[in-house]
């Protein structure tokens, strides 16, 4: 178990390696204009992510999931590239919120089962990834 955690000893206040991020107003939101009629935008005001859920779809029990991370100088466009994307294909996808939940989820000091994350894009199927090809 004390192999498992191994990089806590990295985080302690009072280290040179910690650094406390600064709590800054929730700045920077992320904005998507021109969403279609067929979707139902979801924001939770206790969640960090905005979903994008396809009216009238359902989502199969256990299927695809695609992340996709970014640099946060470089998450506007990626996240209008990756939106209108899944958008032209009716796929349902989520975001983080604001540029803070970006920078708390991807610090050192976030959890590892889930850093690295920024957008995450849920295909209907196997079928669908095949005939809906992501590539731009």
């Amino acid at each position: 178990m004390e192999g498992l955690l191994h990089y806590f000893k990295y985080l302690k206040p009072n280290s040179e390696y910690y650094g406390e991020m600064e709590i800054k107003e929730k700045e920077d939101t992320y904005q998507l204009s021109d969403i279609p009629d067929n979707y139902s935008v979801i924001s939770d005001s206790d969640s960090i992510w905005k979903f994008y859920h396809v009216k009238d779809a359902i989502l199969p029990e256990q299927g695809w999931k695609i992340h996709v991370t970014s640099l946060l100088e470089d998450s506007n466009i990626i996240l209008e590239k990756v939106a209108r994307l899944c958008i032209a294909k009716n796929i349902e996808f989520k975001h983080l919120k604001d540029k803070y939940s970006m920078l708390a989820l991807n610090s050192k000091n976030a959890n590892r089962a889930s850093s690295g994350k920024f957008i995450t894009i849920y295909p209907m199927n196997f079928e669908s990834m095949n005939n809906r090809t992501l590539a731009y």
